[in-house]
């Protein structure tokens, strides 16, 4: 990030470069919950409605075959893994697949697995040729489906007649294990269904259906992710990129939080020094720099009257002015990317916590001057919106960055990243008060910045979807 930018709270765009800031005026008002306004084309399902569209998409087959049996069309659909054309051009091409089976038997007979004597209320069979009993039928099936098969076959190794639903329901009744088959039928049709997903979140069973063309997903638990790989949200990123950059992470991220939390980078050659006792004087074995430890200023500048070995007045004073010392990286590319990716997305955390608080000074601590301001609080509002979508945009820029290591216009795109960042880190910085008196009188410089920076997020989007 590029924090050494001057700002002019009267930025009015003179050169005309962003065009006519007015089109942004006319904004509806964006909640604090950060709650998606625009209408998105995707349903939310439970288990129970998941089933009732599978056995509806059954049924209206059936019904376009000629009132084909609908055991029949359940098999096809379970063959051709939920594709509709497949499953009309095999019936067409070959007819039925399921036996008429025998039901009714006159005498006993002996089991052609465990070779006992069976009466005829015991015998089952799925082909007429080979008949076992009741018990054999249920320990047989059992197996298969724990093992998550569903296209089952006669037990006799060389039959191919094919077991029907009815004849699994007609073994197990309305038990237990009978929700287990169903559940391997649902988990079939959602994943061979490109319109539909499971939400990622273990401890959600609910079902996504995306008719449409954004991927975000806001599933009814809390968990928002895309419904193309089901990880994170990460719009900008594609999902080509987001999965290599999460594989980076999951093997380097651990050397990377350690590197930052226990490391400072020389000021002069970048090499990460870890410092585990002594004093704040500093010497890189690499290039021979001698540096303070707190502020990384040259030890020349430094003795006992900015605090001698121990302190340093020049940091303290960087702290009560709300400084920071940047750390670059610059030996680590991966950590030099995945400390902004991070530092992003704690930012963008701390202000979803302070969200209670303002919003809380809004509706308590307004004056009645401030209330009769219409455009106050809404402004507010959009701002904490706009900084919370800019907080995401650039945490999954990084990812993109990273992956363009030679590319021909990463000087380009970093330019614009670097814009978005100077502009969203002063809105934020403008937003984060601690009295609402303080908020009114950055009113007018929030409502410049809000403008500006949407229109900077609205760029560096654009822009990201022709570069990748």
């Amino acid at each position: 990030m590029n924090d050494n930018c001057d700002f002019d709270s009267d930025w009015d765009d003179e050169e005309g470069e962003w065009g006519d800031l007015k089109e942004f005026e006319d904004i509806p008002e964006i909640n604090l919950d950060n709650k998606i306004l625009s209408k998105r084309n995707f349903a939310i399902y439970d288990e129970n409605e998941i089933d009732t569209i599978i056995m509806n998409e059954i049924s209206n087959l059936s019904k376009t075959l000629g009132d084909l049996d609908f055991d029949e069309v359940y098999h096809l659909f379970i063959k051709h893994e939920w594709n509709t054309d497949k499953v009309i051009e095999d019936f067409l091409k070959n007819g039925c697949y399921l036996a008429k089976r025998k039901t009714n038997f006159n005498s006993s007979t002996t089991c052609l697995i465990c070779f006992d004597d069976i009466e005829p209320k015991d015998q089952l069979t799925i082909c007429n040729k080979h008949i076992y009993c009741k018990t054999c039928w249920k320990g047989y099936l059992t197996s298969k489906i724990n093992d998550g098969c569903l296209n089952i076959c006669c037990m006799d190794a060389k039959c191919k007649h094919k077991i029907s639903r009815e004849f699994i329901m007609e073994c197990f009744g309305q038990v237990a294990f009978t929700y287990k088959y169903n559940r391997w039928i649902r988990r079939s049709f959602i994943t061979k269904n490109q319109n539909y997903a499971f939400c990622p979140n273990a401890k959600c069973n609910l079902v996504t259906c995306n008719n449409g063309s954004d991927n975000q997903i806001d599933c009814k638990c809390g968990n928002t992710f895309c419904f193309s790989c089901s990880n994170i949200h990460h719009y900008p990123a594609p999902c080509s990129i987001m999965n290599t950059w999460l594989e980076k992470c999951n093997s380097d991220s651990e050397n990377a939080l350690w590197l930052m939390e226990h490391t400072k980078n020389c000021p002069k050659c970048k090499l990460p020094i870890e410092k585990n006792s002594g004093c704040n004087h500093m010497t890189c074995r690499n290039c021979k720099h001698e540096f303070c430890w707190l502020c990384k200023g040259a030890w020349s500048e430094h003795g006992s009257a900015t605090g001698g070995f121990y302190r340093c007045n020049k940091f303290v004073e960087m702290e009560k002015n709300g400084e920071k010392v940047n750390e670059t990286y610059e030996q680590s590319r991966f950590l030099h990317y995945y400390s902004r990716y991070i530092g992003h997305n704690e930012s963008k955390t701390i202000l979803e916590k302070q969200i209670v608080s303002i919003e809380e000074m809004l509706n308590k601590k307004q004056t009645s001057y401030m209330l009769k301001s219409i455009t106050f609080g809404h402004t507010i509002k959009d701002a904490i919106n706009l900084i919370l979508k800019c907080r995401e945009t650039l945490k999954f820029s990084y990812p993109i960055g990273f992956s363009m290591e030679n590319h021909p216009q990463l000087s380009l795109f970093e330019y614009w990243q670097q814009d978005l960042e100077k502009h969203c880190e002063h809105l934020h910085s403008l937003i984060e008060v601690k009295h609402i008196h303080k908020l009114w009188e950055n009113k007018d410089e929030i409502s410049n910045f809000y403008r500006i920076t949407k229109k900077y997020h609205k760029n560096l989007c654009d822009e990201l979807s022709n570069l990748i």
